[in-house]
């Protein structure tokens, strides 16, 4: 992130702020086999969520930048020659 263009362009006091933020991420998971939890959808996105949080009832995704998607029952099928 320091080294892209718009992070330079930005005013030092804001770049020091800025300085260790994460980038969002986003993992792609691609499944041959169902999830139980999708109920035969081919696309769910997950995050992670604290123990504690769960048991308060506060369920909310502890970043917003880190995010899981499922491709569920993903088969691709080589051509043999």
């Amino acid at each position: 992130m320091e080294e892209s263009a718009e992070f330079k362009a930005l005013p030092k006091k804001e770049r020091e702020k800025r300085r260790y933020q994460l980038p969002e991420t986003i993992s792609v998971w691609i499944c041959d086999f169902d999830l139980p939890s999708a109920k035969n959808e081919y696309w769910d996105e997950w995050a992670l969520y604290s123990r504690h949080a769960i048991r308060n009832g506060m369920a909310v995704p502890l970043s917003k930048k880190n995010k899981y998607i499922f491709l569920a029952n993903f088969w691709k099928h080589r051509s043999t020659k």
